[in-house]
């Protein structure tokens, strides 16, 4: 593991559309390893909204800046909440920017604290 340097910032909030409930966030990292100078940065958007106490949508989009190449991610997810459990199981997709037929699917576990 080499010596590196990071600077990030992030931003969020919460909003309401009639009696439910969604969240935005930003985050923003910018990389620097000590040793080579390589430089890195990365922007990473979400934006979430709870349809029922049982399900929830969410769009995400990845954007980073490594070795003069810029890369990009567009993944929507479905979030499901089972009946009296403190996590929720997550079902989508990530899609990159430059090459839409290298999507893959992506199942993930959000816990609850």
């Amino acid at each position: 593991m080499l010596p590196h340097v990071k600077l990030g910032l992030s931003w969020g909030r919460s909003f309401q559309i009639g009696q439910n409930y969604g969240w935005m966030g930003v985050d923003s990292a910018l990389y620097w390893d000590v040793t080579s100078g390589r430089r890195a940065a990365k922007l990473d958007g979400t934006l979430g909204y709870n349809f029922s106490q049982v399900t929830s949508g969410m769009l995400q989009v990845y954007l980073a800046r490594i070795d003069q190449q810029t890369y990009g991610t567009f993944a929507p997810s479905i979030l499901i909440k089972p009946k009296n459990r403190n996590f929720r199981i997550q079902i989508g997709t990530e899609t990159p920017f430059d090459n839409l037929s290298s999507t893959s699917i992506k199942l993930g576990l959000w816990r609850e604290f």
